[in-house]
């Protein structure tokens, strides 16, 4: 695999820190070799089979991540016509289309709470990356974790789709942070 080298763009690193003005990215298979300020990288930069992007104002950044989307659904009007008059073909083209839709968005991460017909299974075992995570049904259910804000509300969420008692969420985010933070 050859090399990439973006040359002179700026680099948000996803990590808080300010944006890295006029610096070259160097990618290396799929990995990031370098990040150095621009013209800095001499011959570690490769050689002649080096491809090169001219990065002037352009942004490099981490893939961005969806946290609910639906691949399979489309634009339909009501529950009706996606339930009964979608067909399990139409589907698994309108989630291929969605799926390139939000690749080209810089999505490379994402979360599908619910889809159709296992479709996004097959798209987990047809992707090109190495860890592709389909969410949707568990152990035969799929439902909420609301917030307590929604339990005070009221509506589906809570009175049909949910298991879960009003401190659930927080106790969830707040387990989910303690993980976080131990990554760091």
């Amino acid at each position: 695999m050859s090399k990439i080298l973006i040359e002179n763009c700026d680099v948000i690193d996803g990590m808080g820190n300010a944006p890295r003005r006029g610096v070259d990215v160097l990618v290396d298979g799929n990995r990031i070799a370098a990040v150095e300020p621009s013209g800095e990288g001499g011959e570690r930069n490769g050689s002649a089979a080096t491809v090169r992007i001219d990065g002037k104002g352009k942004t490099v950044m981490p893939g961005l991540i969806d946290a609910h989307c639906h691949m399979t659904y489309g634009e339909s009007m009501t529950q009706e016509e996606q339930d009964i008059f979608t067909s399990v073909e139409g589907r698994t083209l309108r989630a291929a289309w969605n799926v390139q839709k939000v690749l080209a968005a810089g999505v490379t991460g994402l979360s599908q709470p619910g889809g159709s017909y296992f479709i996004g299974v097959a798209v987990r075992d047809g992707s090109p990356f190495p860890v592709t995570l389909m969410t949707g049904y568990a152990n035969g259910w799929s439902g909420y974790v609301p917030t307590a804000d929604a339990f005070a509300v009221g509506g589906y969420e809570v009175e049909w789709g949910s298991a879960f008692d009003v401190g659930a969420a927080d106790a969830l985010t707040a387990g989910a942070l303690a993980l976080l933070e131990k990554l760091r």
